[in-house]
């Protein structure tokens, strides 16, 4: 069975609200049986409007002792159509209808959800209007007007040329290629002289360190060095020499001298353990084997426990 425009609006009148919840448009209708609902469901997806139904339980403290069924409809453009399509057959409900359809008139849609209209796109663009100007005048996003006038096979306009600061006109594809060719790195950047574009002052490394309040060094002559690990001949930068002690030109020398410096001793920085003399014992921490180790910490902690009972006492 299939309602008429006529029996919701009269349902709508007897069982159904019209409102502003916070900035949300809002039609609802509620009933005990969910029946009415699935029709009423039927005739809004039949329009195209996006509805659905959840049911709100039994709440003492409003004055709602036995749950109901209820059918929401809550997208701004679906709620402005239910409206004009309703508003001629409402008695009870008009002023909220047209208190709503204000209210949707002052504060427009920012964004159309379903796809963009095929006549509004090609008028756009005959009339010389690039993709961006096209979405803010729609208010949607560039992306939703590229891929639409993509389907539809719209050509938009691409860029623009400039005159006094001011966007005068569009640019075709090929004025727009010659531009782009015409940008050469022709400057240079104040601290470390890298050519760069003409309209920047630095390039981006220079921009964030002077942004991190971290300025570039001044010297910046470099100190020729040989890796003590393979041989190599590498370069390095005297500021970084002072932050940075090393004598390996790679992480991965660096690695396997001290790979090399482990397997050869029984630990970095002694050759036996320092309390019994052993090398047979695997080092563990501070110079000792783990006996020795495990001893010591057992001591601690004994010491630590006598301490804490005497100060009991």
């Amino acid at each position: 069975m299939k309602l008429t425009n006529e029996y919701v609006a009269g349902f709508t009148d007897g069982e159904g609200y019209i409102g502003i919840i916070g900035r949300a448009t809002v039609i609802t209708w509620g009933q005990k049986p969910r029946e009415v609902l699935d029709l009423m469901q039927t005739w809004c997806t039949d329009l195209g409007v996006k509805s659905y139904i959840y049911w709100r339980k039994p709440d003492k403290a409003r004055n709602r002792p036995n749950g109901i069924y209820t059918l929401t409809v809550s997208r701004r453009y679906d709620v402005r159509k239910v409206c004009e399509i309703l508003l001629p057959h409402l008695v009870v409900k008009r002023e909220a209808a047209l208190h709503v359809l204000e209210w949707i008139e002052k504060h427009p849609i920012s964004m159309f959800m379903g796809k963009l209209p095929r006549e509004a796109l090609a008028t756009l663009a005959a009339e010389g209007y690039t993709q961006q100007q096209a979405a803010e005048l729609l208010h949607c996003s560039r992306h939703k007007v590229y891929r639409d006038a993509k389907e539809y096979g719209i050509q938009f306009a691409v860029g623009w040329t400039t005159k006094n600061g001011q966007r005068v006109r569009t640019m075709t594809e090929q004025e727009r290629r010659i531009r782009r060719q015409s940008k050469e790195r022709t400057a240079q950047c104040h601290d470390c002289g890298i050519p760069i574009y003409a309209h920047a002052t630095r390039c981006r490394a220079c921009h964030e360190r002077t942004i991190r309040g971290t300025p570039r060094p001044e010297n910046r002559t470099r100190q020729s060095l040989i890796c003590s690990e393979c041989g190599a001949t590498y370069d390095r930068v005297l500021s970084q020499l002072a932050l940075y002690q090393t004598s390996y030109c790679s992480l991965a020398c660096k690695g396997k001298a001290r790979t090399l410096t482990k397997q050869g001793k029984w630990s970095q920085h002694s050759t036996e353990c320092k309390q019994c003399g052993t090398t047979l014992i695997p080092h563990v921490a501070q110079g000792l084997c783990k006996h020795c180790y495990e001893s010591k910490t057992r001591k601690a902690r004994r010491c630590a426990k006598a301490l804490a009972a005497q100060k009991d006492a």
